[in-house]
């Protein structure tokens, strides 16, 4: 009798420690996904601030359409289409470098009032063509174009 006692006792122990065992499994499973969820919050967080930088960096970029500045004149200046394949026009104000024009490209900026040189010259220098200047006398409100074309080896800025 002592020994069934002792086998039935040993079997309770044995139920209770495969017991045991299995809530700790249970809560050990509870734990890992836990942090998952965590983890998964965390990143849809981060993909929504990145999202909206995104969306915040393209409505600032240079270009966006923004208001004129006071007492200021419009300046466009397009590269012709038919100017050179690989070729760069360079655009200059008052002897600032403010554009590097490409195939399709155009300048869009203002001036302020009053007297401005603007200069071109075309990149890389292996058309031969000579640098041409254009003086301007910027009125505020007004829109200034131009277009930049080359004709018979001479740079020329011509006005629309």
């Amino acid at each position: 009798m002592e020994m069934l006692s002792a086998f039935r006792s040993a079997q309770s122990t044995q139920y209770s420690t495969n017991v045991i065992e299995l809530n700790i499994f249970k809560l050990l499973n509870e734990k890992r996904v836990q942090p998952m969820k965590k983890h998964n919050l965390i990143i849809q967080i981060l993909s929504l601030v990145c999202a909206c930088l995104i969306v915040a960096g393209c409505a600032t970029q240079p270009g966006a359409s923004t208001a004129a500045p006071p007492n200021s004149g419009h300046l466009l200046v397009y590269r012709g289409a038919k100017f050179g394949y690989r070729l760069n026009l360079v655009l200059s104000v008052d002897g600032k470098d403010v554009a590097s024009l490409t195939e399709g490209q155009t300048y869009d900026g203002y001036l302020p009032a009053g007297h401005h040189v603007l200069s071109a010259r075309v990149t890389p220098r292996t058309t031969g063509a000579h640098p041409t200047r254009k003086t301007v006398t910027v009125e505020a409100g007004r829109t200034y174009s131009y277009t930049a074309v080359l004709s018979g080896g001479h740079l020329v800025l011509v006005r629309k």
